[in-house]
């Protein structure tokens, strides 16, 4: 079965939802499972490590009287305390990526998790394709000149609103042009609440700024339905006959049924914002 033909099937809690689609959206191919489960472990373990801290219990990762344990099946890991006195003097508790069965130290592990992952790249790979997306989506409903204002124009305002070269976005769209709905209704989300779009500066090193439970405050409702607007505009032939998603075999959920235009839900700010970068030519500065 093509993956184009595969629905992911998501649970009823806000809360696992929020982590799986997280999951996907930073780990999208399909064989990185045991990736996606160890970031929704990595981003309990945050939490945990936030409601002891709150509940005056803060954790001293030095103690390791935590650690991460498999739970169930094997399938997830979470924070439990241990005692130390039982150890063997050669445990150490680290595990190799692709490993969620073992069992990882507390605190230390989530980290070097996130280091060998790349996290804060993946951010960026996954808000460049998001933004391709949502330019595509904008200069389709001002074009005047349709030879000019299709994908291509795209990358480039993209390239120039968060430092890249043209290359980087190319590449980064066809890495994470599969999930490139999600991170636009993400996008849309952060966007719409932020009061400093206008001037442009957060975007720069925005990656920089997402905490690893970027989507723990997402409403996820409006997550899916963002999403599925994305998917089908970037499944339509633009003015200049080209498909974003062409041969891209794009992530999808079990999508709300109602379907609607993409352009209606870009902030008036972003539309601003993507205007100016698509009229100016001055050069962009490569990373």
């Amino acid at each position: 079965m093509g993956l184009e033909k595969m629905k992911i099937k998501l649970p009823d809690h806000d809360v696992s939802r929020r982590l799986i689609i997280g999951g996907w959206m930073l780990f999208p191919k399909p064989e990185d499972e045991d990736l996606r489960k160890l970031y929704r472990s990595a981003v309990q373990h945050i939490h945990v490590m936030r409601d002891l801290k709150i509940a005056g219990q803060p954790i001293d990762p030095g103690s390791r009287r935590y650690k991460w344990k498999a739970s169930g099946n094997g399938s997830e890991m979470i924070a439990v305390e241990q005692d130390t006195s039982t150890m063997e003097a050669n445990e150490t508790g680290m595990v190799l990526l692709g490993s969620p069965e073992k069992i990882v130290e507390f605190f230390h592990d989530y980290q070097d998790f996130l280091r060998r992952a790349n996290f804060n790249f993946r951010l960026k790979e996954g808000i460049a394709s998001g933004l391709v997306l949502l330019a595509s989506c904008v200069f389709q409903g001002l074009s005047k000149r349709p030879h000019l204002d299709g994908k291509g124009a795209a990358e480039k305002a993209v390239a120039k609103m968060i430092d890249l070269t043209r290359s980087s976005v190319r590449g980064y769209f066809k890495e994470f042009g599969c999930v490139a709905h999600l991170w636009a209704a993400w996008l849309l989300q952060v966007l719409s609440e932020n009061d400093s779009l206008a001037n442009g500066e957060i975007l720069k090193d925005v990656e920089y700024r997402v905490p690893i439970d970027f989507m723990s405050d997402a409403d996820v409702d409006a997550t899916l339905t963002s999403a599925k607007y994305a998917l089908d505009f970037g499944r339509k032939t633009i003015s200049t006959r080209t498909v974003l998603f062409d041969e891209i075999n794009s992530i999808e959920f079990d999508w709300p049924e109602k379907s609607g235009e993409l352009i209606e839900m870009v902030p008036s700010t972003l539309v601003e914002m993507l205007k100016k970068h698509r009229e100016t030519s001055a050069p962009h500065k490569a990373r």
